[in-house]
């Protein structure tokens, strides 16, 4: 009973010392500066939050931490590091990461998904697309790639309603 009472008080003051997520996070960077999740983390919330320049050198660096890693090629970590590819401006990189992903591992969804959404790049592909789409949800089995693969697909259908004008309001998956 005491260890979870000295927890619970050591949590109740954590949650003072750690009022926003961002603090949170750079402190575990400072202590940690090759944690590729937190790097990761604070990148892309700097990102949704425009600072994108201390976004793209974090996604970078969470990028080369893991490149460094002998990790075997999965579906999970080309998607990674797809995304932050395309986070960084590295489009046509990460594109092609997310296309061997699915010649390799025609199961996974999630590179479904985030081909479909690299082909709308290319006009004569684009009608093509709402299939990969329906792919990526028939395949998902997460609450969130379910939820990220449907949101997609009427995305897609709206913006086909539309006759493709504007811009696709998508989102990558990982």
């Amino acid at each position: 009973i005491m260890i979870l009472t000295s927890e619970a008080q050591l949590t109740a003051r954590q949650v003072v010392i750690w009022r926003s997520d961002l603090a949170l996070l750079r402190h575990a960077i400072a202590i940690d500066p090759f944690d590729w999740r937190c790097l990761d983390t604070l990148g892309e919330f700097l990102l949704r939050n425009g600072y994108q320049t201390e976004a793209t050198q974090l996604l970078e660096r969470a990028l080369q931490t893991v490149e460094l890693m002998p990790l075997p090629f999965s579906p999970k970590l080309a998607v990674f590091r797809g995304k932050n590819l395309v986070l960084t401006g590295r489009v046509d990189e990460g594109c092609a990461l997310f296309h061997q992903a699915k010649e390799l591992y025609p199961e996974s969804p999630l590179p479904h998904n985030n081909a479909a959404i690299c082909d709308l790049r290319h006009q004569q592909l684009v009608p093509l697309q709402r299939k990969n789409f329906e792919i990526a949800l028939s395949l998902a089995y997460r609450e969130d790639q379910i939820t990220g693969a449907a949101a997609n697909l009427r995305a897609y259908d709206i913006w086909q309603a539309n006759g493709y004008q504007g811009t696709f309001d998508g989102t990558l998956l990982y």
